[in-house]
């Protein structure tokens, strides 16, 4: 079976409850927020009102050469918040497709802060050949004075209370501040992201990339346990001014797998894909990569 075939496999038949949501990758005209965008090789849905992913799943290849669904990679990953209000949208079919339809672009809202408001837009892209996807997300500031306010992108990984971290960019098996990215397992059986012997049901491996080197704002607060959250205070904007901030997920088949891709995402963007259909503009607007 080779890796289209394998695709198809997933849309039509273990993956059924996702393929009723399929749209067409044409970014042509307005289309359906709701939708489910095939990566290399895994799928991700998107949540229509919360501008994020649903659910993620992994196609890998067992020593028999068979093909094995690892599913559930999240339940939710990641929602855009300013000063803990997440991002929503009614607009449910006003999102367009980009990128040769593997980027899902969600209607822009305005959200109303104590410091005034902001237009927030969420960008969701999923690698063609690679089992990562990319949440990009512009902040305009759309009054007539400085608004300051605390960003975050907050997430389900699906693992819950079985969450482990296999290792961070600092080398220790914790995630906070000082790193730039972490990787992490389900561990049911509470031995470690390496031991997986009778753990065939367990959710994909993690990598969680929040910002890269070099960047201008690094995040002031790291969680990953059940509830993911990355926060970046006192986001300054001026009037009219536009910032960004991306998030990079990678699905891996073991925990080994998850931290190359975290090492390759961090110190090789460009040749990871990171990067890929990003405009200049959205590239210097970019805060923390």
């Amino acid at each position: 079976m080779n890796l289209i075939e394998a695709r198809a496999t997933i849309t039509i038949g273990v993956l059924a409850f996702i393929a009723a949501t399929l749209v067409s990758p044409s970014g042509a005209g307005a289309a359906s927020c709701s939708a489910t965008l095939l990566g290399g090789p895994s799928a991700w849905t998107t949540l229509n009102s919360s501008g994020e992913f649903g659910g993620a799943v992994l196609l890998t290849e067992d020593p028999n050469a068979n093909f094995v669904v690892r599913d559930n990679g999240v339940d939710s990953y990641a929602r855009a918040n300013l000063d803990g209000i997440g991002f929503s949208t009614i607009d449910f079919d006003a999102c367009s497709r980009q990128d040769g339809g593997q980027e899902l672009v969600f209607p822009r809202q305005t959200m109303t802060l104590a410091a005034g408001q902001v237009r927030v837009r969420p960008k969701l892209y999923v690698h063609p050949r690679r089992p990562f996807a990319r949440l990009f997300t512009t902040l305009t500031n759309s009054t007539d004075e400085q608004v300051t306010f605390t960003f975050s992108f907050t997430a389900n990984s699906g693992a819950d209370n079985n969450t482990v971290i296999g290792t961070s960019s600092n080398g220790d098996a914790t995630a906070n501040e000082a790193d730039r990215w972490a990787t992490s397992c389900e561990d049911v059986s509470a031995n470690g992201c390496s031991e997986v012997v009778g753990e065939s049901q367990r959710d994909p491996e993690l990598a969680h990339n929040w910002e890269g080197q070099g960047g201008n704002h690094s995040a002031d607060r790291v969680e990953i346990d059940g509830d993911p959250e990355f926060e970046f205070d006192g986001i300054r904007l001026a009037p009219g001014k536009t910032k960004a901030f991306m998030q990079v997920i990678t699905l891996a088949p073991t925990i080994l797998a998850a931290n190359k891709a975290a090492v390759k995402v961090d110190t090789r963007p460009n040749k990871a894909g990171v990067f890929t259909g990003l405009s200049k503009k959205e590239r210097q607007r970019l805060q923390n990569w």
